[in-house]
């Protein structure tokens, strides 16, 4: 009877997988047998990510044109109202790369109208060399005062044709050469701050378009505008 039990309980570990002599046969291990191992074909981290945020950001980005454009200041063809003191001179800038005759070009402040070719060339002529500003003295008979003021200078062909503008403190009341300035698209919005005199002139600032008061420093001293 002993002996058939024994027989018995060595017929059930059998059938319980342990043959084999050490259970290797116990049916597959948990997760050997679970499909390829997740993300082993996701490529190289990052790889097929798409180009680097930017390389391609269109209007804006860093596609947005070719490196070393020149500075706003410098894409026009009229002469800019460069540095401004009421007390004694004006400076005007040429942006472009040829000389540039000035002399009938025409200069207003309320009411009153000259040309540059009237002013004391303090620069030597009143043609600008070019990516260069000139000394002038300041027009006779146009009012020396910092608390408010404007200037404008115009084409030849028209005193309407305003080029370029500027006005300080509450500029002129009433002033149609600040409307026509307007309507030439070449000013909107109000003044720059009143002047300092003592050397402190009223500059453009480089890169601007000088249509607003942010494009001017009312405080300035040795602004000079300048092409590459």
């Amino acid at each position: 009877m002993k002996t058939t039990s024994i027989l018995v309980l060595a017929l059930g570990l059998a059938s319980l997988g342990c043959d084999d002599g050490g259970g290797e046969d116990g049916g597959v291990s948990p997760g050997t047998d679970a499909g390829p191992i997740a993300e082993t074909d996701a490529g190289a981290p990052g790889s097929d990510a798409g180009p680097a945020p930017g390389n391609d950001a269109g209007p804006g980005g860093t596609d947005a044109g070719p490196p070393g454009g020149e500075p706003v200041h410098c894409q026009g063809t009229e002469p800019i109202l460069a540095d401004i003191d009421p007390l004694g001179q004006l400076m005007l800038f040429n942006p472009t790369d040829a000389p540039m005759d000035v002399s009938a070009y025409r200069l207003r402040y309320g009411a009153m109208e000259t040309t540059v070719g009237a002013l004391e060339a303090l620069g030597g002529s009143s043609t600008l060399a070019p990516g260069v500003q000139t000394l002038f003295g300041w027009p006779a008979g146009f009012p020396d005062a910092i608390e408010m003021g404007e200037l404008a200078i115009a084409r030849p062909a028209s005193a309407t044709e305003i080029v370029d503008y500027v006005c300080w403190g509450d500029g002129v009341s009433g002033s149609a050469v600040r409307t026509d300035a307007e309507a030439a698209g070449v000013w909107s919005g109000p003044c720059t701050n009143m002047l300092f005199g003592g050397g402190y002139n009223l500059a453009r600032l480089p890169d601007t378009a000088g249509t607003t008061r942010e494009d001017y420093d009312d405080f300035a001293i040795g602004r000079v505008l300048t092409c590459p």
